[in-house]
């Protein structure tokens, strides 16, 4: 890919709940043409991504702008990039939500 995204997400495709939630958002960003990549952790190079695959699949990471979220903030990042999900990553940054 010579341009990749800014926006990249590292899941676990072989566990049902991530894979059906990861490709929902997968979708909608292809419907709208968002430039985000959606990349399964059994198919890449984990060290391009500077973890091994058992966190990996434990939690969902997102590289945004060459930084590295994890987790509940990796859910942040990716939500803010989704029109329809904005509102969520807003209100998942408000003090008690977080």
């Amino acid at each position: 890919m010579a341009n990749p995204p800014e926006t990249r997400t590292l899941y676990n495709a072989d566990c049902p709940i991530c894979n059906a939630e990861i490709c929902h958002y997968a979708a909608y960003a292809e419907a709208r043409a968002l430039p985000l990549g959606f990349e399964d952790l059994n198919r890449v190079d984990l060290s391009d991504w500077g973890v091994n695959a058992e966190d990996a699949a434990k939690r969902l990471h997102v590289l945004h702008r060459g930084q590295l979220y994890v987790g509940f903030d990796a859910f942040l990042i990716l939500w803010a990039q989704l029109p329809r999900y904005r509102f969520a990553a807003r209100l998942g940054r408000l003090p008690g939500v977080y």
